[in-house]
């Protein structure tokens, strides 16, 4: 019999088997050794096993606890795997079948047991799981290109009518920078000659990426990186721009908004009502975190974001109405 066979296998069934609430007998491990890899030993043949792994791993012997055998050491215990695993399966870059796959070979640290609590108690599917198949490959490309210096040449994709991907003809080059993760999305940071501010890109509707022998130039730090990343509300593009807001006081309201902005953001008290915070992003990204939070708050500057939020509050009312009027004609209309 191969020794490092015995050894791994012998690993192995400790390893899926055993944990502190289900320790394994001697016996147990010798009928679990032939059953799942046919593999045939006696207890002394065992016990040098157990012992031979004693010096890389900690394992629990029946006289510490009188009843059997189990893998104490791991490489991660059972709630680092789950958190581990929630994070993948929070990841909507990733399709399903990619997700499953991480998510097993995670699980295989912790015992079947506990996999099964996992997949039974804890698990639940994620119904927004739609990613790109290639997203991992892209962020494999990316980071040998920041790695390394070099510019990236990328195709980038949005969706139609029909749901089918579609990208512009000329695809881009970019100096790769750093990647950031904001939603549970990924994001590509980036800069070229061209353009003044860096600019980013969601990296699980890059498509075609190659790096090029052309080498990143200019300077850009994590620094910038932050600092850009933490002014682009809602991961919204455009020139910075300066806002105001008066925000409602109700329950939890700290919590949303430090959710949102991050611990760097300044609360001002106004009155009994309202508190005021102070905001730097792209006016598109102000724009819709003032839309999504309008029942708590109200800009106060810069004026044509005010305008700008009056003209598209208008609009919607305006169209509330033609539609209500319309459907109201039509249910009429319509024969008993």
């Amino acid at each position: 019999m191969d020794k490092r066979a015995f050894l791994i296998a012998l690993y192995n069934v400790l390893r899926d088997h055993s944990d502190a609430d289900n320790p394994l007998s001697a016996t147990q491990i010798i009928s679990l050794l032939k059953t799942e890899y046919d593999i045939s030993v006696g207890l002394k043949k065992l016990y040098r096993g157990i012992h031979a792994l004693e010096e890389q791993f900690d394992i629990s012997k029946y006289s510490d606890n009188f009843r059997g055998y189990y893998l104490i050491s791991r490489a991660l215990n059972r709630t680092e795997v789950i958190q581990l695993c929630h994070s993948i399966h929070s990841n909507r870059s990733l399709p399903p079948n990619q997700i499953y796959e991480l998510e097993n070979r995670l699980l295989r640290n912790i015992s079947t047991s506990d996999r099964k609590v996992y997949r039974e108690s804890v698990f639940l599917d994620n119904p927004r799981n739609n990613g790109n198949r290639d997203w991992m490959l892209n962020i494999d490309l990316i980071t040998d290109a920041i790695v390394d210096g070099k510019c990236i040449q990328f195709d980038y994709f949005h969706y139609d009518l029909n749901k089918n991907p579609i990208h512009r003809n000329k695809p881009y080059i970019k100096e790769p920078r750093y990647i950031v993760f904001n939603e549970a999305r990924s994001y590509l940071i980036a800069t070229d000659d061209h353009h003044k501010f860096p600019s980013h890109y969601r990296i699980d509707k890059m498509m075609n990426i190659s790096i090029l022998s052309e080498r990143i130039s200019s300077t850009f730090t994590k620094a910038d990186a932050y600092e850009y990343a933490q002014k682009k509300l809602l991961m919204f593009s455009g020139e910075e721009v300066s806002a105001g807001f008066l925000c409602k006081k109700q329950k939890n309201v700290f919590d949303l908004m430090i959710d949102e902005l991050g611990k760097d953001v300044m609360f001002i008290d106004y009155d009994e009502s309202y508190f005021k915070i102070s905001i730097k992003s792209s006016f598109d990204g102000l724009v819709l975190f003032a839309q999504k939070y309008a029942d708590i708050l109200m800009p106060i500057y810069p004026e044509n974001l005010i305008k700008e939020l009056e003209k598209r509050a208008q609009h919607y009312l305006d169209n509330l109405s033609v539609f209500s009027v319309s459907n109201n004609t039509k249910s009429q209309e319509s024969p008993d």
